[in-house]
């Protein structure tokens, strides 16, 4: 629903360093743009998933 993903949305781009955040309901993947030369461990990503209610199946990090 637009409202879980809202909260979702919110929780991780509450994490410094995290510059902006987009899900795909339908293939269930949140996509997390980090801000220049910031660095975001993977923990801190999880928690805050975890904290919003949702569990973490996997993380990919792409280079751009």
């Amino acid at each position: 629903c637009s409202f879980c993903v809202f909260g979702l949305e919110k929780k991780v781009s509450e994490i410094p360093g995290v510059a902006s955040v987009r899900t795909s309901l339908k293939r269930s993947i949140l996509t997390i743009a980090l801000e220049p030369g910031a660095e975001v461990s993977d923990a801190a990503l999880e928690q805050a998933v975890k904290e919003a209610g949702y569990e973490v199946d996997e993380i990919e990090r792409l280079d751009s």
